[in-house]
C-alpha cells in the first residue's frame, strides 16, 4: 500500500488542501519528507492520513474549524498495484466512500493492512518526534497489539525483549524500593547485625555488665558513719582527728560489735585498732 495523494478537504485548520506525493518512481528510493514550522500542520496531516485508513476518531480534536458533521478527508491509495480514490467522513457507519461518493466496505483498506490496528500501525509506520520516544519504548517493552512478533519483524531483534525481561528480573532480585527480601536489603540487614554484635561483645561492655550489679550493691552498703556522726564514703580519706581520737577510745568486745563498719580504706591511712574491722 502506498499513499499517492492526501486531500485535507475539511480537516483541522485546512480546507481544500492537497499534499501530492506523485507516482511511485521506477527506480531509487520512494522517500518523501514533509517539513514546516511549528503549528504548520504536519501533525494534522499525519492524523488525517491515519483517519483516512481507520476512520475519524470518536472524539477527534481536529474539529476546531469544521464541525464533526462537516469533517472530510480523502486521498488516493495505491492498493495491489491499482489506484483507489477514497473519502472518509465523520460518522459511525458507511464513513468510507469511493470516488462516486458511494459507501464501500472497510475491507477495501483493511485487507492491505495485514491485520494491524490503528495503534500498531501508528507505532510502526507513523513515527514523529513524540511517538519515536513513546512508541519506541512500547515496541521494546512489547506492549499493546505489537507483541514480540511485531517487534521481531520491525527491528530484527526478537530476543531483545526476553533479554530485557531477564535483566529486569535480575535487577529486582538485587534491589527494589521498599522491599525487604532483595539481596541488597538482606546484606544491609546482616551488616547492621554484625555492627550491633561487635558493639555488644567488646570485653569492656562484658566487664561492665558483669560488674554493674556488684558495684551498685557496694555503693549502698559501704557508707559508714564516723564517731562524730559524719559519713565515710568509698574512696574518701578520714581526717587525722578520727585516728587521733580512736587511739584513746576504750574498745571492748561488745562495743566493737556495735561499731559501724568502715571501708577497707580506713586502715591504710592510719593505724588504730579501734577502727580496724574485726
Amino acid at each position: 500500500m502506498r499513499l499517492r495523494r492526501l486531500d485535507l478537504i475539511r480537516y483541522g485548520k485546512f480546507t481544500d488542501r492537497t499534499i501530492d506525493f506523485g507516482p511511485k518512481p521506477e527506480s531509487g528510493p520512494d522517500l518523501h519528507i514533509v517539513f514546516g514550522l511549528n503549528e504548520a500542520g504536519k501533525s494534522t496531516a499525519l492524523a488525517g492520513y491515519l483517519d483516512l485508513l481507520f476512520g475519524i476518531e470518536e472524539r477527534s480534536r481536529y474539529n476546531f474549524l469544521h464541525e464533526y458533521s462537516a469533517m472530510r478527508i480523502g486521498g488516493v491509495l495505491e492498493l495491489g498495484g491499482a489506484e483507489h480514490t477514497l473519502t472518509r467522513t465523520k460518522q459511525r457507519t458507511n464513513s468510507l466512500l469511493n470516488a462516486n461518493g458511494q459507501p464501500v466496505s472497510e475491507m477495501a483498506i483493511s485487507a492491505h493492512l495485514a491485520g494491524l490496528s490503528r495503534d500498531a500501525y501508528e507505532t510502526m509506520f507513523s513515527l514523529d518526534d513524540e511517538t519515536l520516544e513513546a512508541g519506541g519504548k512500547s515496541i521494546l517493552e512489547s506492549h499493546g497489539d505489537l507483541g514480540k512478533l511485531l517487534f521481531t519483524a520491525s527491528a530484527g531483534l526478537g530476543h531483545a525483549s526476553d533479554t530485557l525481561s531477564v535483566l529486569e528480573a535480575e535487577a529486582d532480585r538485587l534491589y527494589r524500593k521498599q522491599a525487604h527480601g532483595t539481596e541488597l536489603a538482606l546484606l544491609k540487614k546482616r551488616l547492621a547485625e554484625l555492627k550491633a554484635g561487635k558493639t555488644r561483645s567488646t570485653p569492656w561492655r562484658r566487664l561492665m555488665r558483669a560488674l554493674k550489679p556488684s558495684v551498685s550493691t557496694r555503693r549502698k552498703n559501704t557508707t559508714a558513719a564516723s564517731p562524730n556522726g559524719r559519713c565515710c564514703r568509698p574512696g574518701s580519706t578520714p581526717s587525722r582527728s578520727i585516728f587521733a581520737r580512736s587511739r584513746s577510745l576504750p574498745i571492748s568486745g561488745a562495743s566493737k560489735a556495735n561499731w559501724p563498719s568502715c571501708p577497707r580504706s580506713l586502715h591504710r591511712h592510719g593505724p588504730g585498732p579501734a577502727v580496724l574491722p574485726t
